[in-house]
């Protein structure tokens, strides 16, 4: 038999069949013409789709189907699955099955089906199906419950991101759909209230995924500053501090309202509560606060306002509460006379025109009393704590008569228990004096030679030194305790007024009354860098305390605060107002007491109770 198979072009051919027949003596054939078509490979499908997703914990439905060249199903038995290239255990012999929540690991894998028809033919198709596809997270904000205010612009993000049409994701705002197949959503149009916002995703086989957070809208209340309607402000701190002058008596009455902006109105006073320092234990309710202080304070005062909804806003403000008592007499402001024994010279009168004031101990403070000629000490307080400490309780001693301080007294110094006087007038302008009874030791014929001293201002002693302000000279001048002889340190200064060690005898501070100017010198009068401008019209006396530097100014009735570090000016305080101060001279500071010599006729000596100096 003889094939031969002309093509006749296409799909198809024509086969020709021939058959030869031989005997041995003859041959017989017969030709016949065949048209032949193909048979078609077996066809298969598979589901789910090519790109599926199935989030964590669903249930993924696979089945298949295959047709052969008849057009004939291909029975199961011909199906074969595979996972990733391997042969699915269980699943050959299956046209479809639940590949149920373990039955995948987490991850991106292919999947096949084969089948093979009745003339053995293979055909397969391979889909790729994602599991495990991460849970739905919004990611900012962080935390549920967090508050908005009302018309802001709300940020959300949220993970995973969106695959539409395989695992598709809508923002929903209280169930509402706001947006979709979006990763990152924003806002500004949410009511006041408390809202679920929620990034809800469905995967290829319905499966869900979503994560809700509850977030609060609303407009805080507004509050406004805290107010001290009485007494009035006395000065301002370095930092802002309010200071008060006001210790016992009606207290000091604080004011403050706010506005709840979702009802619109005032708050009423039930809404505000009052704290000092924090301490729940002072807590008051109402839009008006008194507060009776005690003694010397800094206090943080707070005002919370609560609103209709339970929100609440803040503002504090710190004061400075002082005590402030001013002595015209002996004993209490309102007194008529600063008189003591023995003495008294003067006996009766009032300050005159003082210029100095210094500390002894703790008990006792000595007043250049300049217009009387005489020094008065003067009994302080030192046993009642901070609320008495510091208050003067009367004139204990007053110079004997005739006073041996005739010569224009003008300022003290107190060193190794010895009072040191400087007169400004007198051929012997220092004496040294016992403190004990304000007789004269020794009248120090001081300086000695051509170069005398020309109506000087101020005085200290130092360990084997004096220093004094040459004022109308124009020069400061260190002289020799133990001869009397100018030593060769001096420095030229405008006007040098008065001057003060600092506790170690270190540095040497003076005051250019003329210029308003702070000096800084070494103990042997080598100049330091600092010249500072202090702010002063008429910089007078000094004091320093362990970090500041106290100037006084005569002309416009205030004291400037200065830091010793660098002589940066921190605050200051007092008015040429009545009942303030009234040409302040004469500084000193003991614990947390100021005391000023006012140099008026008739004098006063002021005395300011901090929280410290």
């Amino acid at each position: 038999m003889l094939w031969d198979s002309p093509s006749t072009g296409g799909n198809t051919f024509l086969a020709t069949v021939s058959l030869l027949v031989d005997d041995g003596t003859q041959q017989a054939s017969k030709t016949l013409n065949i048209l032949v078509t193909p048979l078609d490979p077996p066809t298969v499908e598979l589901s789910p789709a090519h790109g599926a997703i199935a989030f964590t914990g669903s249930a993924i439905p696979f089945s298949g189907y295959g047709t052969d060249s008849r057009n004939l199903a291909i029975p199961a038995a011909s199906m074969t699955w595979y996972l990733d290239g391997t042969p699915w255990a269980g699943k050959s012999g299956l046209s479809s099955f639940i590949a149920n929540p373990g039955d995948l690991t987490p991850g991106v894998h292919q999947v096949s089906l084969a089948v093979s028809d009745f003339l053995g033919y293979v055909t397969s198709a391979t889909h790729t199906v994602t599991y495990g596809y991460a849970a739905a997270d919004i990611t900012l904000p962080v935390a549920s419950g967090t508050r908005f205010d009302t018309g802001a612009t709300i940020n959300f993000t949220a993970t995973p991101a969106p695959v539409p049409g395989l695992a598709t994701f809508s923002w929903l705002l209280d169930g509402n759909v706001m947006t979709t197949n979006v990763a990152n959503y924003s806002t500004a149009g949410i009511a006041s209230g408390w809202h679920a916002i929620s990034y809800y995703g469905t995967d290829s086989f319905a499966g869900v995924s979503s994560s809700t957070i509850g977030v609060w809208v609303n407009s805080l209340p507004v509050i406004g500053p805290i107010t001290v309607t009485s007494p009035a402000q006395f000065a301002t701190g370095p930092a802002g501090e309010q200071i008060f002058t006001k210790i016992g008596g009606e207290g000091i009455n604080f004011s403050c309202s706010a506005t709840d902006l979702e009802s619109a109105g005032n708050l009423p006073g039930a809404a505000l509560s009052w704290y000092i320092n924090g301490d729940p234990a002072t807590k008051s309710i109402g839009l008006n606060f008194i507060w009776l202080v005690d003694s010397p304070a800094s206090l943080t005062i707070r005002c919370i306002a609560t609103d209709s909804w339970g929100y609440a806003v803040s503002t504090s403000t710190v004061i400075w509460a002082w005590d402030w008592e001013q002595y015209t007499s002996d004993i209490v402001p309102g007194n008529s006379r600063f008189y003591a024994n023995p003495g008294p010279l003067n006996s009766g009168t009032l300050l005159n025109n003082p210029t100095a004031i210094q500390a002894i101990d703790n008990t006792t403070l000595v007043v250049a009393d300049t217009g009387n000629n005489r020094l008065i000490k003067v009994v302080r307080t030192n046993d009642g704590g901070l609320t008495t400490d510091g208050d003067i309780n009367g004139a204990a001693l007053d110079t004997v008569s005739p006073s041996p301080f005739s010569s224009g007294l003008t300022d003290l110094s107190y060193y190794s228990g010895q009072l040191y006087t400087l007169e400004k007038n007198a051929p012997v302008s220092l004496k040294r004096i016992n403190p004990a009874d304000f007789l004269v030791i020794e009248a120090i014929t001081y300086p000695v030679g051509a170069n005398n001293l020309n109506l000087p201002e101020g005085v200290v002693r130092g360990a084997g030194v004096f220093y004094v302000s040459d004022t109308s000279v124009g020069v400061v001048r260190r002289i020799d305790s133990s001869n009397g002889f100018f030593f060769s340190e001096s420095v030229q200064v405008t006007t040098p007024f008065k001057l003060k060690l600092n506790s170690s005898g270190t540095y040497l501070y003076v005051t250019d009354q003329a210029a308003g100017k702070l000096y800084k010198y070494s103990s042997d009068l080598n100049p330091m860098s600092q010249q500072w401008v202090t702010n002063a019209t008429s910089a007078t006396d000094i004091v320093l305390t362990d970090t500041y530097i106290l100037v006084s100014d005569v002309v416009n009735s205030k004291i400037y605060v200065h830091r010793q570090s660098d002589g940066g000016y921190v605050y200051e305080f007092g008015s040429t107002a009545a009942n303030n101060l009234q040409n302040p001279f004469g500084l000193a500071v003991l614990g947390n007491d100021l005391y000023i010599v006012e140099r008026t006729n008739p004098g006063r000596i002021t005395r300011i109770r901090s929280h410290g100096w």
